[in-house]
């Protein structure tokens, strides 16, 4: 998942709101996913003038199974069911994934990145049983103020997951 987590370079919050809506669909190989989610951090009153933070963002995700299998979706805990390869030889799933988040922070405060972030990820997923998961994604990002000195960056990530 890629969630954004803004870090305050000054002022602190005492209060902290938020909401969201999230959808999903799935038809045969193919599962659709999207989230946006709304909050508000409270101004404690440590930066005089300062409005509350408010912040908002989005998700929207597509999977597809290259190998057929598919994946029911679980409303008591509203997630996708994990993944049941068809044959032994395992399951191959394709997937992009675009998150987007905006940060509103009125006057005296910063955040480290900015008040805009979005972040594209492209992966191919191999799961040659129901515990195990292996991922490689290619993931760019890119904020509307410099962290390190970086305002964009490019990943490529690998990952080995146990499920039980």
């Amino acid at each position: 998942t890629n969630k954004f987590s803004p870090q305050f370079t000054s002022g602190n919050g005492d209060k902290f709101t938020a909401s969201n809506l999230e959808l999903a669909y799935a038809t045969g190989p193919l599962q659709i996913m999207a989230e946006y989610f709304m909050g508000q951090i409270e101004n404690d009153g440590t930066v005089a003038g300062s409005a509350d933070i408010e912040v908002d963002g989005y998700y929207v995700q597509a999977g597809y199974f290259l190998t057929g299998e598919s994946r029911k979706y679980k409303t008591d805990i509203a997630a996708f069911d994990k993944v049941k390869p068809a044959n032994e030889s395992g399951a191959w799933e394709v997937f992009a994934r675009h998150s987007q988040m905006n940060a509103d922070t009125g006057s005296n405060i910063t955040l480290s990145g900015g008040e805009d972030a979005s972040v594209t990820t492209l992966g191919v997923n191999y799961y040659p049983n129901s515990n195990i998961k292996m991922a490689v994604n290619y993931v760019t990002a890119e904020t509307d103020a410099p962290i390190g000195g970086e305002d964009d960056g490019n990943a490529l990530v690998a990952r080995l997951q146990f499920a039980f």
